[in-house]
């Protein structure tokens, strides 16, 4: 993709994200790192060894700036037993 098919900058000044908080009262985000967003996943491949042996799956977890959609921090890490 080239730079001139990007689309225009946004222009956030007024703009408002709404959503739910975890009490389900509603969030409404008026500003850069007022509320964080967070969600984990299985990323969708299969570690293996050097002897490919299967390592298992690992989590993706990322968390981002609902207002500047901007992300925050990513994690890829592989679990090796069942935590509690």
């Amino acid at each position: 993709m080239h730079l001139s098919e990007l689309p225009p900058e946004r222009d956030d000044s007024d703009e408002e994200t709404e959503g739910n908080g975890r009490d389900g009262d509603e969030l409404v985000v008026k500003g850069i790192n007022q509320a964080w967003e967070c969600d984990a996943t299985f990323a969708d491949l299969l570690l293996v060894d050097q002897h490919g042996e299967p390592l298992g799956r690992p989590w993706l977890t990322a968390i981002v700036d609902p207002y500047s959609r901007c992300i925050m921090g990513i994690n890829l890490e592989v679990h090796t037993g069942i935590s509690e």
